[in-house]
Protein backbone atom coordinates (compact mmCIF):
# COMPACT_ATOMS: atom_id res chain seq x y z
CA UNK A 1 0.00 0.00 0.00
CA UNK A 2 1.34 3.53 -0.66
CA UNK A 3 1.92 6.23 1.68
CA UNK A 4 -0.74 8.39 0.07
CA UNK A 5 -3.63 5.38 0.35
CA UNK A 6 -2.83 4.93 3.99
CA UNK A 7 -2.93 8.35 4.86
CA UNK A 8 -6.37 8.22 3.02
CA UNK A 9 -7.77 5.08 4.88
CA UNK A 10 -6.02 6.97 8.09
CA UNK A 11 -8.12 9.95 7.40
CA UNK A 12 -11.20 8.23 6.36
CA UNK A 13 -11.36 6.49 9.87
CA UNK A 14 -10.89 9.68 11.32
CA UNK A 15 -13.67 11.38 9.93
CA UNK A 16 -16.01 8.60 10.75
CA UNK A 17 -15.04 8.91 13.89
CA UNK A 18 -15.69 12.52 14.11
CA UNK A 19 -19.39 11.87 12.09
CA UNK A 20 -20.39 9.27 14.82
CA UNK A 21 -19.30 11.72 17.54
CA UNK A 22 -21.93 14.16 16.56
CA UNK A 23 -19.58 16.96 17.36
CA UNK A 24 -18.69 20.38 15.34
CA UNK A 25 -15.51 19.67 13.61
CA UNK A 26 -13.57 22.25 15.56
CA UNK A 27 -14.37 20.86 18.93
CA UNK A 28 -13.49 17.79 17.66
CA UNK A 29 -10.15 18.29 15.92
CA UNK A 30 -8.89 20.02 19.49
CA UNK A 31 -10.39 16.96 21.42
CA UNK A 32 -8.35 14.80 19.17
CA UNK A 33 -5.17 17.11 18.59
CA UNK A 34 -5.73 17.05 15.18
CA UNK A 35 -5.42 20.52 13.19
CA UNK A 36 -8.71 21.90 11.83
CA UNK A 37 -7.29 22.80 8.23
CA UNK A 38 -5.74 19.38 8.15
CA UNK A 39 -8.99 17.73 8.96
CA UNK A 40 -11.18 20.27 6.48
CA UNK A 41 -8.56 19.88 3.59
CA UNK A 42 -8.97 15.60 3.76
CA UNK A 43 -12.48 16.37 4.23
CA UNK A 44 -13.24 18.18 0.99
CA UNK A 45 -10.53 15.68 -0.97
CA UNK A 46 -12.71 13.23 0.61
CA UNK A 47 -16.05 14.78 0.08
CA UNK A 48 -19.67 14.18 1.71
CA UNK A 49 -20.85 10.88 2.39
CA UNK A 50 -24.66 12.04 3.78
CA UNK A 51 -26.85 14.64 3.28
CA UNK A 52 -26.13 16.10 6.44
CA UNK A 53 -22.51 16.20 5.64
CA UNK A 54 -23.14 18.34 2.79
CA UNK A 55 -24.56 20.97 5.01
CA UNK A 56 -21.44 20.96 7.01
CA UNK A 57 -19.25 21.26 3.96
CA UNK A 58 -19.98 25.03 3.97
CA UNK A 59 -21.28 25.02 0.64
CA UNK A 60 -23.34 28.25 0.08
CA UNK A 61 -26.64 28.71 -0.96
CA UNK A 62 -29.62 30.34 -1.76
CA UNK A 63 -33.40 29.99 -1.56
CA UNK A 64 -34.53 31.49 -5.05
CA UNK A 65 -37.99 30.67 -4.97
CA UNK A 66 -40.76 27.92 -4.06
CA UNK A 67 -41.60 26.89 -7.82
CA UNK A 68 -44.73 24.97 -8.51
CA UNK A 69 -43.76 22.38 -11.46
CA UNK A 70 -46.35 20.23 -13.21
CA UNK A 71 -47.61 18.18 -10.09
CA UNK A 72 -46.53 19.46 -7.12
CA UNK A 73 -44.63 21.78 -5.15
CA UNK A 74 -40.73 22.57 -5.27
CA UNK A 75 -37.67 24.47 -4.68
CA UNK A 76 -34.87 26.21 -6.50
CA UNK A 77 -31.62 26.40 -5.13
CA UNK A 78 -29.06 28.57 -6.36
CA UNK A 79 -25.60 27.51 -5.83
CA UNK A 80 -22.75 29.78 -7.45
CA UNK A 81 -23.69 30.38 -10.78
CA UNK A 82 -25.47 27.23 -11.33
CA UNK A 83 -29.60 26.81 -10.59
CA UNK A 84 -31.64 23.58 -9.23
CA UNK A 85 -35.05 22.63 -9.47
CA UNK A 86 -35.60 20.07 -6.77
CA UNK A 87 -39.17 18.49 -7.19
CA UNK A 88 -41.33 16.30 -4.54
CA UNK A 89 -39.75 12.81 -5.04
CA UNK A 90 -36.00 13.45 -5.42
CA UNK A 91 -33.46 11.48 -4.43
CA UNK A 92 -31.50 12.81 -1.11
CA UNK A 93 -28.45 11.45 -2.14
CA UNK A 94 -28.22 12.57 -5.77
CA UNK A 95 -28.89 15.68 -4.30
CA UNK A 96 -26.07 15.68 -1.57
CA UNK A 97 -23.60 14.66 -4.34
CA UNK A 98 -24.74 17.60 -6.67
CA UNK A 99 -24.26 20.43 -3.63
CA UNK A 100 -21.03 18.67 -2.88
CA UNK A 101 -19.61 18.63 -6.67
CA UNK A 102 -20.60 22.19 -6.76
CA UNK A 103 -19.13 23.54 -3.56
CA UNK A 104 -15.85 21.49 -4.52
CA UNK A 105 -15.72 23.85 -7.65
CA UNK A 106 -16.14 26.96 -5.91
Amino acid sequence: MSDIEARRQEWEVWLELWRESGKSAAAWCRENALPYWKFNSWRKRLGPTSPEEVGQTGAAFTLLARAEPEGGSGVVLEVGRVRLLVQPGFDPDVLASVVGALAGRA
